[in-house]
């Protein structure tokens, strides 16, 4: 498959006739920290985010790139709006969330300072306090801030991001692992008010604002392939 990674050294280039570079889940942490170590140093860490639709395995990237490489995460989930307060077809639109106060976030981080981000529940569906956020390390290497959600990419993110990712799976394997989290009692809605909600609010949107000219697939720098379905152990979601 053109534009694979089989060697991280051939990592940090760009994809075949500019097209985004693809990447296997397997191979996804060694191809992003490549392409952040080139910006990535003492003076600021490299930010990286992560969309794709839900399911796409988004959480779980970035927790093996906080394992493998200590990144610092921060996810779009906790800049959502409190679900009562908003109409459902709404609930899932970038306008409708905090990204404002996520990008505030990401500056702080980026050019090292120390912040407080908002944290969001998804049993009670709304933000229910905040936590402080330490940049990463100085020993770290590289020095890496990860964001990851369905907007991870908008518009108004893009000029702190420095690798740009987008998440694939088929609608079949994502929905597989939603409905695990929730059969498990893992997210608060149960399987068939998630099953609703999936079709007609988390598909649509996301696609809608994916596709297209200056959609998240049009800048992405890295497109990562997560097909595989393996439900995630209890408490460790693939959205």
């Amino acid at each position: 498959m053109a534009g694979v990674a089989d060697n991280p050294d051939d990592c940090a280039g760009p994809g075949a006739a500019g097209r985004p570079y693809r990447a296997p889940m397997a191979r996804a942490p060694d191809v992003l920290v490549a392409r952040a170590a080139v910006v990535a140093g003492p003076e600021r860490p490299a930010v990286i985010g992560l969309c794709g639709p839900v399911g796409s395995g988004k959480s779980h990237l970035a927790g093996l790139l906080a394992q493998r490489f200590s990144a610092v995460r921060l996810s779009t989930d906790d800049y959502l709006p409190d679900y009562h307060a908003t109409p459902e077809h709404l609930r899932d639109e970038p306008d409708r969330a905090d990204l404002p106060r996520l990008l505030a976030n990401l500056t702080d981080l980026r050019q090292g300072r120390p912040t407080v981000a908002p944290v969001w529940c998804f049993h009670a569906h709304a933000r229910v306090g905040e936590r402080a956020v330490q940049p990463p390390p100085p020993e770290a290497a590289p020095r890496l801030v990860v964001v990851e959600g369905i907007h991870a990419l908008h518009a108004s993110l893009r000029g702190v991001l420095d690798v740009k990712v987008v998440l694939t799976a088929p609608a079949s394997v994502r929905w597989a692992r939603w409905e695990h989290l929730e059969a498990t009692g893992q997210r608060g809605w149960g399987v068939a008010v998630a099953h609703a909600f999936f079709h007609a609010v988390a598909e649509p949107v996301f696609s809608r604002h994916a596709h297209g000219p200056g959609g998240y697939l049009a800048v992405a720098d890295v497109v990562v392939d997560n097909s595989d379905f393996v439900p995630p152990p209890s408490g460790v979601s693939q959205g």
